[in-house]
């Protein structure tokens, strides 16, 4: 497309220039999709050959594309296009720093599950032996819901999550419009639903907390959180008493899994806890941001093999024996148990309830999408956490779901040397733009 545009007049270029950068603002996937074809890099070689209102366009396009994601192959050519000789801003230099102002403009987590919002497009989890129930359990994501299409509320009703046995009963949430219902199902066709009382808006990032409190002795509660704070609350008697095995259990949609059932959107990492989280750990989580990462770990496939081999080999020979055997896997595992891994000021208070080791030690499993292998999503809960599955804990990205990664201004520029690569720009603040004998005042 690029190379075509080059042949039209300028008034068409103009009007596909503006259309395609309003296509790009309509969804992640665009954005994505022009991503991986690397779109930056071509848009930013074609900067020097074309005219003023063709680089505004473009220079407006940039900015969508760099807030999004930007590879520091990318950041190190926009940075070389900004660098001036003899006094003179190279041509639509000037333009182009404002593109440095967008990229810090984002919203939501640099890695994420990409759902597309077809028919049995899903993750799959392993069958789950017993639901944890004694203590309430907590179920915490971010979502963005993009849909390709406006929603029919009549037909489309798409699931966040469905956690149910082979005879249909469970918990699950899904929604109804933008408002989201939280199912409890004690037997088939007999249950108790919840409402969030919360206006969700499609392409906006929210983190939704749903606590189940449970009671032995009194009526169970459920409480919903949105961005940290309480939206919804009321009595709930939820508690699924039953010996079976969860073995239809999904992430974006129902067990059914057709098409007016599956979620269309972004999923950031996915929590469930076997602990009714309080009020100030909410809280706190949300503080931590939609990009929470934990620090690298490494996850054992098969830990068999670490009792057989520990014996006679070294560490390293060890590592290298399950390099070799492919069984080892590096994996992100965010599971809030070091102060120092994250990069985010927190008030002391919140690291306190964050770092206490209750977090850590309430996560039944947890899924990101920095931790997967193709499709496999690896379960990335703490190694001594008790396991509630009943073979292996990893869960099955289905049909065209993605982990998609992408990279931020703020994680290219370290690449590259840090703050420090922008002070060269400071030297140049009373150069001239070419044809121009007056100092740019804008810069």
């Amino acid at each position: 497309m690029v190379e075509l545009l080059a042949h039209c007049d300028v008034t068409c270029q103009a009007e596909i220039w503006s259309m395609f950068t309003a296509i790009l603002r309509k969804s992640v996937r665009n954005l994505q999709t022009s991503t991986e074809v690397g779109l930056i890099q071509q848009v930013l070689l074609k900067m020097s050959s074309v005219d003023d209102m063709i680089a505004d366009l473009l220079v407006d396009m940039l900015g969508v594309l760099a807030s999004y994601s930007i590879t520091v192959t990318e950041l190190k050519l926009l940075f070389s296009m900004l660098r001036g000789e003899g006094g003179l801003w190279p041509k639509h230099a000037v333009k182009m720093l404002s593109v440095l102002n967008q990229m810090p403009q984002r919203h939501g987590p640099d890695a994420f599950f990409n759902f597309p919002g077809r028919s049995a497009a899903a993750i799959a989890l392993p069958p789950i032996a017993k639901w944890p129930y004694q203590n309430g359990f907590t179920f915490n994501t971010w979502f963005r819901m993009d849909p390709l299409n406006n929603i029919n509320v009549d037909k489309d009703k798409p699931y966040l999550y469905c956690y149910r046995t082979s005879k249909g009963i469970g918990y699950s949430a899904h929604f109804v419009g933008n408002c989201l219902i939280v199912t409890s199902l004690k037997s088939k066709g007999k249950g108790f639903q919840h409402c969030v009382k919360y206006d969700f808006q499609p392409r906006k990032w929210y983190m939704i907390s749903i606590v189940h409190i449970y009671s032995r002795w009194r009526n169970s509660e459920i409480r919903c959180y949105v961005n940290g704070q309480l939206v919804s609350y009321g009595d709930m008697a939820w508690h699924v008493n039953t010996n079976d095995s969860y073995d239809k259990c999904f992430l974006g949609s129902s067990e059914t899994a057709d098409a007016n059932r599956v979620f269309c959107g972004q999923l950031g990492a996915v929590y469930v806890f076997s602990e009714a989280l309080n009020p100030a750990q909410i809280f706190a989580i949300h503080q931590l941001g939609p990009g929470y990462k934990g620090v690298v770990g490494i996850v054992l496939v098969d830990d068999s093999l670490w009792h057989q081999e520990s014996k006679e080999a070294t560490v390293l020979s060890f590592l290298s024996i399950l390099l070799a055997r492919g069984m080892m896997l590096s994996c992100y595992r965010s599971t809030f148990k070091f102060k120092s891994e994250s990069d985010i000021h927190l008030a002391e208070h919140h690291k306190q309830v964050l770092y206490d080791g209750k977090l850590a030690s309430s996560i039944a499993f947890t899924y990101n999408a920095k931790a997967t292998d193709a499709q496999l999503c690896l379960e990335s809960s703490p190694k001594e956490n008790a396991s509630i599955f009943v073979h292996s804990p990893h869960a099955l990205m289905l049909q065209d779901v993605k982990a998609t990664v992408t990279h931020s201004i703020h994680s290219a520029i370290h690449s590259i040397g840090g703050i420090q690569v922008l002070f060269p720009l400071f030297a140049q603040l009373d150069y001239h733009q070419l044809n121009d004998s007056q100092v740019e005042p804008t810069v």
